[in-house]
């Protein structure tokens, strides 16, 4: 049952706390639904983001020095050469 603005300002205080209470529990599988769609997109986003410093990574290890090389699994090597 949907509420005019009127109808809700004449409402005592406890009903209007009763009444915001129904409005938030009717929307919460709405909510819930979203949550779950962002998750996915957000999921993406982490991804994409660690792809981009993997691939500068292994851009810096393919392209760099002897010593860069080394200092991948010798960690320090680059700093003591």
């Amino acid at each position: 049952m949907s509420t005019t603005d009127l109808e809700y300002l004449r409402l005592s205080k406890p009903k209007k706390i009763l009444h915001r209470l129904g409005q938030s529990l009717t929307n919460l599988p709405k909510k819930i639904g979203n949550g779950f769609a962002s998750l996915g997109s957000n999921i993406v986003s982490v991804f994409k983001k660690l792809g981009g410093v993997l691939a500068d990574i292994v851009s810096t290890f393919v392209h760099g020095d002897w010593k860069t090389k080394l200092s991948y699994p010798i960690m320090g090597f680059g700093s003591f050469a």
